[in-house]
């Protein structure tokens, strides 16, 4: 007898959270939350290659990083629940800048300035990084096309599927493994010579301060889960984020290991 046959309509209330924390056991161990290329550049393994690997990381993820509030409305958009549009639409205003006294004590006990952050909307911080990496509108203004259509293919399922599946792929697939992935982008970035700590405070603040993120979204994924279709949709919708964003560390990483200095190529052609 197949989960989906033996299972009633409406769930026992004990057996969802469980199922819940087990679809984030499965994303945190999936391959696209730790990609070689990610390992690697945390340990430090590209040696002297490690600046192009920053500089072509902030200009290819860049492209997606700033369409975060679009995928963010794009959920809110898809929730039938006020209750739950209303949480979402807290992260949005966190998406902007706004801190919490709670948020602006762990920066500090961090060692990082509340006023470099605050007020700053989370893609500006992301752009920050782009600049400190050497990158200027020209480059961040016309995206790799891997990110074009992980951006525009990751919005438009966010668009077309439940409440349920969105919640999957941006709570799940997506805020519930971030901080995973940036660990290693945090390491490999403090090799890194002249890189000052507000350049790189993105990552730390989705590393340390954006729990709140994801626990509303796993606070809405508990009550989606609560029948089998909504668990169908959030297992799904998970899986789906997580395989977009493994597609994009695939092209990423050939066009790393075949434009070494891609940055200095980029600089000769516009020379030319």
């Amino acid at each position: 007898m197949s989960l989906d046959s033996a299972l009633p309509t409406r769930l026992m209330d004990t057996s969802v959270p469980r199922f819940v924390d087990d679809l984030l056991e499965k994303a945190i161990a999936h391959e696209a939350t730790h990609h070689r290329c990610l390992r690697r550049f945390g340990e430090g393994s590209y040696g002297a290659r490690s600046l192009d690997f920053a500089r072509s990381y902030a200009r290819w993820y860049h492209g997606y990083s700033a369409w975060f509030p679009h995928y963010l409305r794009a959920v809110i958009e898809r929730l039938d629940s006020a209750e739950h549009r209303a949480l979402l639409a807290s992260n949005l205003a966190e998406e902007q800048g706004h801190l919490e006294e709670h948020d602006r004590e762990v920066l500090s006990a961090m060692g990082i300035d509340p006023s470099t952050v605050d007020g700053v909307p989370h893609p500006q911080l992301f752009r920050r990084f782009c600049t400190a990496m050497g990158l200027g509108p020209e480059d961040l203004d016309a995206p790799p096309l891997p990110t074009i259509e992980w951006r525009s293919a990751f919005r438009a399922a966010l668009r077309a599927g439940s409440g349920a599946y969105a919640v999957g792929a941006l709570g799940l697939g997506t805020e519930a493994v971030v901080s995973t992935i940036y660990g290693p982008i945090v390491k490999g970035l403090e090799r890194l010579p002249d890189l000052r700590r507000e350049d790189m405070v993105f990552f730390e603040l989705h590393c340390h301060v954006d729990d709140q993120h994801y626990d509303d979204l796993r606070t809405i994924a508990i009550d989606l889960s609560a029948t089998e279709q909504g668990r169908r949709d959030l297992e799904r919708g998970m899986n789906d984020a997580l395989d977009l964003r493994l597609q994009f560390w695939g092209e990423f990483e050939r066009a790393v290991a075949t434009a070494p200095a891609i940055l200095e190529i980029q600089q000769e052609a516009q020379g030319a």
